[in-house]
């Protein structure tokens, strides 16, 4: 089996270059994974299988942490920025 048929057979469907931007967006309320978005961003021209499962595992820390937020906006009357960390 070639390493471009068992990548796409790993991968199921999964477009890396729209996971790596909405991930990319996702950093606007969660700097906590900007770094490591950064990083898998690096690799949007020729992405492998390991950059795909860094992805996925940023994915699994997000729904095992959705409770935490960066909430930026108005509560009541006066404007302040309220956020959700360990």
């Amino acid at each position: 089996m070639s390493a471009t048929i068992w990548y796409s057979s790993f991968s199921r469907g999964i477009y890396y270059l729209s996971l790596v931007g909405s991930l990319l967006y996702a950093t606007q309320t969660r700097p906590d994974i900007q770094f490591f978005v950064n990083l898998i961003a690096q690799f949007s021209g020729n992405p492998g299988i390991p950059h795909l499962e860094a992805a996925k595992r940023i994915l699994r820390y997000l729904k095992s942490t959705q409770e935490f937020s960066l909430v930026l906006g108005r509560q009541g009357r006066v404007s302040q920025m309220v956020t959700y960390y360990l």
